[in-house]
C-alpha cells in the first residue's frame, strides 16, 4: 500500500509539472506572437548586476534593430553590426553576431531562444505576475537558470533574469511600444570625426 501511495504521488507530481511546463511554454510563445505582430516595437530597459546599473532602449523590426545604453549605440541590420562608441570616438563594423542568446546582446533573438535553449519549465503566480524558471537543455549553456517574470495580463515580459555562476544579471523591461518610424538606420554624418573601425 505504501509503495502504491509513493506510485501514485509521483505520477501526480509528474502530470502536475507537465501541464505547468506547457502553461509556461504557451505563455512564452504567446509573448513572442505579441511582440511579432507589432512589425517595429521599442523597448525601454534597465539592467541591473551587482552595483551595477544602466537604462537604455532598443527597436526591433525582423533580424534588425537598434540599441543604446550608456555612450553606446549599436546599429544591427541586412547582417552588418555597427557598434558606435562616443567616448571612444570609434565606430566598429563587423558581421552581426547571430549566436548571441541573450536579450541585450541580440534583441532581436533574445527572448525566442529561450524556448529553444531551456526546458524543466516551471510556473508560480504572484500579484505582480507569472514567473517563469527555465533550465538549460545542455551544459554548453552560459547560464544556469533564466527567470521570466510576465504582466498580469500576459502580454510582455516585465523582466529576464539570467542566472549564471558569477551572479544574476537582470533585464528590467520598463516599457513596450510600436516603433512606428521603424528601427533607425545608421547614418555615417552623426558620426563625423570618429574612427570607422572595419574587421570584416
Amino acid at each position: 500500500m505504501k509503495r502504491l501511495f509513493c506510485i501514485a504521488v509521483f505520477a501526480l507530481c509528474f502530470v502536475c509539472t507537465a501541464v505547468a511546463d506547457e502553461a509556461a511554454a504557451r505563455i512564452l510563445k504567446d509573448i513572442e506572437r505579441n511582440l511579432a505582430a507589432m512589425g517595429a516595437y521599442r523597448v525601454e530597459f534597465e539592467v541591473v548586476a551587482g552595483d551595477y546599473r544602466s537604462t537604455g532602449e532598443y527597436v526591433v523590426a525582423g533580424s534588425n534593430f537598434y540599441l543604446r545604453a550608456d555612450d553606446t549605440e549599436v546599429y544591427v541590420s541586412d547582417g552588418v553590426r555597427r557598434e558606435a562608441s562616443h567616448s571612444k570616438k570609434e565606430v566598429t563594423i563587423d558581421t552581426a553576431d547571430t549566436s548571441a542568446r541573450d536579450i541585450i546582446s541580440n534583441p532581436s533573438t533574445g527572448f525566442s531562444v529561450l524556448l529553444e535553449d531551456f526546458d524543466s519549465v516551471m510556473v508560480s503566480s504572484s500579484d505582480g505576475g507569472q514567473r517563469i524558471t527555465l533550465v538549460p537543455k545542455g551544459e554548453s549553456s552560459a547560464h544556469e537558470s533564466v527567470t521570466v517574470i510576465v504582466a498580469k495580463d500576459g502580454k510582455f515580459p516585465k523582466s529576464i533574469t539570467y542566472n549564471t555562476a558569477s551572479g544574476a544579471i537582470e533585464v528590467r523591461l520598463l516599457g513596450v511600444e510600436t516603433a512606428s518610424g521603424g528601427v533607425p538606420r545608421f547614418d555615417k554624418t552623426k558620426y563625423e570625426g570618429y574612427e570607422m573601425v572595419d574587421f570584416r
